[in-house]
């Protein structure tokens, strides 16, 4: 990446050509987020300054089949030129520290960030967040307003029961 100086960043999570490129010559970071090899080199080839190698223990919207610790060094391989973010299950230290040392730049921990006093979120979403074991998540395509297809990993409850 170039030493200029840049005035934000944009998190392209679908693919947008036009979009990221307007948004990099008003001197921004574009960022996508992908699932797989063929994502990653279509996101480079496009343009993109950092990928984010998201796995499939992301919270939220959910773009990848594949464990986030196989798929880092896959795409890290696959687009060496390109910096790649972590992203997925990743909650503290050893996390990133296994991240790093399967190729990643960095590592995205949302939802460890979401569970943060700074956070803008209900206080009892933040409780059931901090709750919450490992094997009280699903996946489910409930949520998709905005993202047909796109399942989500979301901690049970009622609403998801039904």
């Amino acid at each position: 990446m170039s030493r200029r100086r840049h005035r934000g960043v944009f998190l392209l999570v679908r693919r947008g050509r036009t979009v990221r490129r307007a948004y990099s010559r008003r001197g921004g970071i574009a960022l996508q987020s992908v699932g797989d090899t063929t994502e990653a080199k279509d996101a480079v080839e496009s343009g993109v300054d950092i990928v984010v190698a998201q796995g499939r223990e992301a919270g939220g919207h959910v773009q990848s089949d594949v464990a986030t610790m196989p798929l880092v060094p896959r795409i890290a391989d696959a687009v060496s030129d390109t910096p790649v973010i972590a992203a997925g299950g990743i909650a503290d230290g050893r996390g990133i520290a296994a991240a790093l040392s399967l190729g990643a730049d960095g590592a995205w921990i949302g939802t460890r960030f979401l569970a943060t006093e700074e956070a803008h979120v209900h206080r009892r979403y933040r409780r059931r967040v901090l709750e919450a074991n490992e094997t009280e998540t699903t996946y489910s395509t409930l949520f998709d307003e905005g993202w047909p297809d796109v399942p989500h990993r979301v901690i049970e409850n009622s609403t998801v029961a039904e």
